[in-house]
């Protein structure tokens, strides 16, 4: 692996998680701490971005490829912290709100991503 295609998996791993963190935050000060909001807002987005960033990149490999569909979208969604909210929901006997966030999580973020794919086709 070229020190070019590292470069662009880690610049573009930094802006994700940057990007993560202040969605995140963001919601969590609208919403409040109790709730799994952000998360939920940053892997349906980030499903979104990958779909169209994947359609549209499709055709190319090299640097800009892996700093979005890598590093970019790879940092800004978050497999774990969905699993940590989840887990945390149903701890707190919040059984009902915890499935409906694992069905929505999962299904919001397979039609962000047939969504931004969609997108991305009519401009491809």
């Amino acid at each position: 692996m070229s020190a070019l295609s590292l470069s662009a998996v880690a610049l573009g791993g930094a802006a994700g998680a940057v990007a993560r963190f202040g969605v995140s935050r963001a919601v969590t000060l609208l919403a409040g701490a109790e709730a799994a909001w952000g998360t939920l807002i940053v892997n349906v987005g980030g499903s979104f971005g990958l779909g169209l960033a994947a359609i549209l990149l499709a055709e190319r490999q090299g640097p800009w490829a892996l700093f979005f569909l890598v590093g970019l979208f790879g940092a800004f969604t978050t497999f774990s912290t969905f699993a940590l909210d989840a887990v945390w929901l149903f701890k707190e006997r919040s059984f009902a709100l915890a499935a409906a966030y694992v069905a929505g999580s999962v299904g919001l973020a397979l039609c962000g991503f047939l969504a931004g794919a969609a997108l991305g086709r009519s401009f491809a």
